[in-house]
């Protein structure tokens, strides 16, 4: 993978962190809300866990899943609808 396309992934997945941070059902500390993680952030901001910097990860990955989850339920909605 060539450093231009590191750099990239990177980029997004601070996006999306930062995003779904503000967003979270958890209630995340401020500290951890106010500012936006960056390449100096530390690494246990990109460890899910249910302490510390992790908070921000574990909602990540629940936001993801929970996509992922509503975006299966509509497919089988459609492929073998409910009946009536």
């Amino acid at each position: 993978m060539s450093s231009a396309s590191y750099r990239i992934q990177q980029a997004l997945f601070l996006n999306w962190q930062n995003k779904v941070a503000v967003a979270s059902q958890y209630h995340l500390p401020i500290e951890y809300v106010s500012k936006d993680m960056d390449l100096d952030s530390p690494i246990s901001m990109c460890l899910p866990s249910k302490l510390g910097g992790g908070l921000c990860a574990l909602a990540l990955a629940e936001y993801i899943i929970d996509q992922q989850n509503s975006l299966l339920h509509k497919c089988r909605e459609i492929i073998r609808p409910q009946p009536s």
